[in-house]
């Protein structure tokens, strides 16, 4: 006759039973481990999102920093090339006047 190599565990606690086989328990075992992974799973793509949400943020701050600067270089390229487009003897007053032609003219767009 073959013995029965199956191992048994048995609870009782306050009037209540549970009973479960070797093959319950692995399966007990495997649901818990499959369980937590999932609530793993959930925490780390919560995380991401969370994450995601502040890198999208700080790259939309810097891209709008670089288009600022960008306009800021135009404006002073355009002023410039007006002020080199002058005779000699009248750019070092257009450089120097708050209100000049060239900085109307670049700041027009």
């Amino acid at each position: 006759m073959a013995e029965d190599t199956m191992q048994e565990l048995e609870l009782d606690y306050a009037n209540k039973r549970l009973r479960l086989r070797g093959s319950d328990i692995i399966q007990v075992v495997v649901a818990i481990f499959f369980g937590i992974a999932i609530a793993l799973f959930g925490y780390v793509l919560y995380e991401h999102k969370q994450d995601s949400a502040k890198r999208d943020d700080k790259f939309i701050s810097a891209i709008d920093k670089m288009t600022a600067s960008s306009d800021r270089n135009g404006v002073t390229l355009r002023e410039m090339v007006c002020v080199s487009s002058l005779e000699q003897s009248k750019r070092s007053a257009e450089l120097t006047g708050v209100s000049t032609i060239c900085k109307r003219l670049a700041n027009a767009q």
